[in-house]
């Protein structure tokens, strides 16, 4: 009785092997139809492998495939959003159900101007330390949500946690959100951190901020100062040059 029991296992477990792998070496085949342009042949290849009714990583994958094929191919974002669904509500590795949810976002926010959507469905992944991605999507989509107190919150909570670079971008993002809601101060005092803690363009980047905010103050010799620095680094020359023709433009106005 007992070798029965483990026989009618042994078989079990073939089985599912046998399933896995064929899931498998179906969806391989749905690949190579894609890479050759067969768009209509890889679509109902990857739809066989999720009709098969499992929730294995290549049934997953392949949710994922059609998803991205009703967005970029088909061009049926609200398709697509209803395969991201089937993954994200189904009990699919996490890492798929993440990479899901991603989508959907962008779905949302880009495809269906619905950039507050997409922030809604951003809010309900676990987020990790330094997670900047996720970080920097949410707080692109409150800014073009029109939610700029939303987005400075979320900017300002992202930059007490973390730290290094990465941090010091979220300090550049929340310097010019602050600025653009008129708190120069804090924008200031942001924009000064990144100028003497960054390297490279960030730090530059934060002078251009800076050049900004003086020239919305009205001290328009302090930003053709901050200005002629970056033109002397050599930083986005045609920028910098027309912004300083503008300032040249408004001194002579205001002197007569």
């Amino acid at each position: 009785m007992r070798i029965r029991r483990v026989w009618c296992v042994f078989i079990v477990l073939l089985v599912l092997v046998g399933c896995v792998r064929s899931e498998k070496e179906t969806y391989l085949q749905g690949d190579r139809k894609l890479a050759r342009g067969d768009f209509q042949g890889a679509y109902e290849t990857f739809q066989g492998v999720v009709a098969r009714g499992s929730c294995s990583s290549w049934a997953g994958r392949a949710l994922l495939k059609l998803a991205w094929m009703e967005r970029v191919v088909y061009h049926r974002p609200k398709k697509a959003l209803e395969y991201c669904e089937e993954l994200t509500s189904g009990d699919f590795p996490y890492v798929l159900k993440r990479r899901a949810a991603f989508l959907m976002a962008q779905i949302q926010a880009e495809d269906l101007n619905r950039p507050l959507e997409g922030l809604k469905v951003l809010e309900g992944l676990k987020k990790k330390p330094g997670d900047f991605q996720l970080e920097r999507l949410m707080v692109e989509y409150a800014v073009k949500g029109g939610d700029l107190k939303r987005a400075a919150r979320l900017a300002r909570g992202f930059l007490e946690e973390g730290e290094g670079l990465e941090n010091l971008r979220f300090a550049l993002v929340l310097a010019d959100l602050l600025e653009g809601a008129g708190d120069y101060k804090d924008a200031e005092e942001l924009y000064n951190r990144v100028r003497t803690q960054a390297r490279g363009d960030l730090v530059w980047e934060a002078v251009m901020g800076l050049a900004g905010l003086r020239e919305d103050q009205g001290r328009l010799k302090e930003a053709l100062t901050l200005l002629r620095e970056l033109k002397k680094n050599g930083y986005k020359p045609y920028l910098v040059e027309v912004k300083m023709r503008h300032i040249i433009r408004r001194l002579r106005e205001e002197r007569g």
